[in-house]
């Protein structure tokens, strides 16, 4: 069993949660369906941690003169296609109107852009506005002389022991609801 939280920029950081022996015994007693859903809520607590974290990071650098707000347009995004493909258990934290993939199209194959990333211009309809800009805050503009001021990857990096004992506290947490739901 392992899960992965992942962090959205140019330089991601990733944390896997791996050897828990206590909490993989305790779910050796549960159905599947049970063990995955105690899992699956755990790891959804440990990136809204992030996320939260990543909204106090992004408050001390977001213009409040502005009608846009990097913070309200974070959010939390189970990530059903590494569940589908490889069965872990994985959630993106990142910003509304940030980057997106080219499909698998015939089209998109043939031009090579299959499967890459494109930037779009992001979305007034969002909660915080439009906030493309967000980039260029994180990662930096080199050459144009504009500091990276990082608020997203120090949000699961400088917080990796945090975001491991709360998701192993709730994982437990569900798991031992899920037991006692059982043996009633």
């Amino acid at each position: 069993w392992h899960g992965v939280a992942a962090c959205h920029a140019e330089d991601a950081v990733m944390a896997e949660l791996q050897g828990l022996d206590g909490l993989r015994r305790k779910l050796r007693r549960l159905p599947a369906d049970l063990q995955m859903k105690g899992f699956r809520s755990g790891m959804r607590k440990a990136a809204n941690f992030v996320r939260d974290r990543a909204r106090a990071n992004a408050q001390g650098i977001d213009d409040p003169q502005t009608r846009e707000s990097i913070p309200k347009n974070l959010f939390v995004k189970f990530s059903p296609r590494a569940w589908r493909q490889n069965k872990d258990i994985k959630f993106r934290v990142g910003i509304l109107g940030g980057a997106k993939t080219y499909a698998n199209t015939k089209d998109n194959v043939r031009k090579g852009r299959a499967g890459t990333k494109y930037l779009t211009g992001g979305s007034s309809a969002n909660p915080g506005g439009d906030t493309w800009y967000w980039r260029f805050q994180e990662l930096g503009v080199p050459g144009r002389g504009i500091p990276a001021r990082p608020f997203l990857v120090p949000a699961l990096s400088n917080n990796v022991d945090q975001v491991i004992t709360v998701a192993t506290e709730s994982i437990g947490k569900e798991i031992d609801k899920a037991v006692a739901k059982l043996g009633k």
